[in-house]
């Protein structure tokens, strides 16, 4: 009988103390820096799409001048 009791007793100190919660916390730090990854990624192709713009732009205003 004591040889179960020992793994339930050491189960719920760990869970006391404050095990669970940390989880929970990494879990949440891990879900905000994938959205911060995500909004970086969207922000990069916004300022790439703007200078493929002004590049074309650019070429365009070269080729004018040169006729």
């Amino acid at each position: 009988m004591l040889r179960w009791i020992s793994p339930v007793l050491l189960a719920l100190s760990i869970g006391g103390c404050g095990a669970g919660e940390t989880a929970a916390t990494a879990a949440a730090a891990g879900a905000a820096k994938a959205q911060e990854a995500q909004a970086a990624q969207q922000t990069l192709d916004k300022v790439n799409t703007s200078l493929d713009a002004a590049n074309a732009q650019a070429e365009q205003r070269l080729r004018e001048a040169d006729q």
